[in-house]
């Protein structure tokens, strides 16, 4: 009986060794998403987010993007909720920033990077507005001030 244990034991690992090398060699057949796949996405996601989330423009409320789209739950149903709308800001010029260096690396058409300018410059103008209303709520009457910018004076 101790023989067959032993018998056993030596099998395991020769039976991992298989499973493993079977593994392996199946990986090469397998396909991750090819760039044309991932681009595809990104402009859809990108259109979702220009019509569905976010209005572009410089008026109240306009170029900063919502966080929640049509969520209903237990305080019922919300057409649009931004939460923390500035961090979501920032999220955006990051998208729009890293996209247009990435258009103009890759020789886009000029009208795809002028879109994403209008856009960055909207998105740049918002966060004066956020700090001037905010600032003129907080009682400051020049209308002008550093919440959002504190680190420029």
């Amino acid at each position: 009986m101790n023989s067959k244990n032993e018998k056993m034991k030596s099998n395991i690992p020769l039976k991992y060794i298989f499973v493993m090398l079977c593994l392996i060699i199946n990986f090469r057949f397998l396909f991750a998403q090819d760039n044309a796949t991932n681009l595809a996405k990104y402009w859809h996601y990108r259109y979702r987010l220009t019509h569905y989330f976010t209005v572009i423009g410089e008026g109240p409320g306009m170029s900063i993007p919502a966080g929640v789209r049509n969520r209903c739950g237990g305080d019922g149903c919300v057409m649009m909720d931004w939460g923390e709308g500035p961090v979501q800001l920032g999220y955006y010029i990051g998208v729009l920033a890293t996209e247009y260096k990435l258009l103009k690396d890759n020789n886009a058409p000029q009208a795809d990077i002028n879109q994403t300018l209008t856009e960055l410059y909207y998105a740049m103008k918002t966060i004066t507005r956020l700090n001037t209303v905010a600032v003129t709520n907080c009682g400051n009457s020049s209308g002008y001030g550093t919440v959002f910018l504190g680190f420029l004076g």
